[in-house]
């Protein structure tokens, strides 16, 4: 478990970063290149990531959806950076954007 867990959401970004003896994990979502195509939801394992679609309104635009990850069941694997089309997240380990299923082989890469 972390010493220290924090989530911030903002109109930009949503951050969560765990903070552990030696190392720092953090996921940010750039909610502005997000367009709410759910794959990060439907690949996610722990099912941490939830994708809300907006109402619309009779004549206006349609609202982008809204995501939110949740904490508790995050573990920073990064399957959902590797599969996001749009860039929109970003897994880190101590600043680097180094992904523990790719490194470990667990996730196959396409050549």
């Amino acid at each position: 478990m972390p010493l220290k867990a924090t989530k911030t959401d903002t109109s930009q970004a949503l951050t969560l970063e765990w903070f552990l003896h030696v190392k720092n994990y953090k996921l940010n979502l750039d909610k502005n290149l997000c367009v709410g195509c759910q794959i990060c939801t439907l690949a996610c394992p722990k099912e941490a990531i939830k994708t809300e679609k907006q109402p619309k309104t009779q004549g206006e635009k349609a609202k982008k959806a809204k995501v939110d990850v949740d904490l508790a069941k995050c573990n920073f694997c990064g399957i959902c950076d590797i599969l996001c089309p749009y860039g929109a997240i970003k897994v880190t380990l101590d600043g680097q954007h180094v992904l523990s299923v790719v490194e470990k082989e667990s996730f196959p890469q396409l050549i």
